[in-house]
C-alpha cells in the first residue's frame, strides 16, 4: 500500500502544473489518494513499514512549527528563486525549481521563524501572560 501511495505521488512532482492541464485537474485528487493510502497505511497494527513511515511523518510534522513563517515567506522565494535559477541556466527544468524552492522555502521560513517569529513570541508572552494558563 505504501509503493501504491508513493506512485500516486510522484505524478505532482514531475510535471509542471502550469502548463499541464492534467495536474490542475485528475492529478490534485490523485496526490491527495496517494497521502491518503500513505497514512491509512500509518495506522494498520504490526506494520513494520509503516511504523517506519511514522517516523517520517513525526520530521514532517516538525516543520508544521514552522509553517506560518515559510507561509509568508514562500512568494519572496518563489520570485528570488525563479530569478536565480533563470540566472544561472537559461531555461531551467521543473523538477530542478521544485527542489530549490522547496528547499529555499524551507530553509528562509525556518530561519526567519528562529530569528523573528519566536523571539517575539517570548516577548509577548512575558508582557501578556494567558490567564488561562499553559497551552501544554
Amino acid at each position: 500500500m505504501i509503493m501504491v501511495g508513493l506512485a500516486l505521488l510522484i505524478p505532482a512532482f514531475i510535471y509542471e502544473p502550469e502548463t499541464n492541464q492534467w495536474i490542475s485537474t485528475v492529478g490534485l485528487p490523485i496526490f491527495s489518494m496517494g497521502g491518503a493510502l500513505l497514512l491509512i497505511s500509518c495506522l494498520k497494527k504490526d506494520n513494520r513499514e509503516g511504523k517506519s513511515l511514522i517516523r517520517v511523518f513525526r520530521g514532517i510534522a516538525l516543520i508544521g512549527t514552522y509553517s506560518y513563517s515559510i507561509y509568508l515567506w514562500h512568494i519572496t522565494v518563489e520570485s528570488s528563486t525563479k530569478r536565480l535559477l533563470k540566472y544561472i541556466t537559461q531555461d531551467p527544468d521543473w523538477p530542478l525549481y521544485a527542489f530549490v524552492y522547496l528547499l529555499a522555502s524551507l530553509a528562509v521560513g525556518i530561519g526567519m521563524a528562529k530569528i523573528v517569529e519566536i523571539p517575539i513570541l517570548r516577548i509577548r508572552d512575558r508582557l501578556l501572560p494567558s490567564k488561562s494558563g499553559s497551552i501544554s
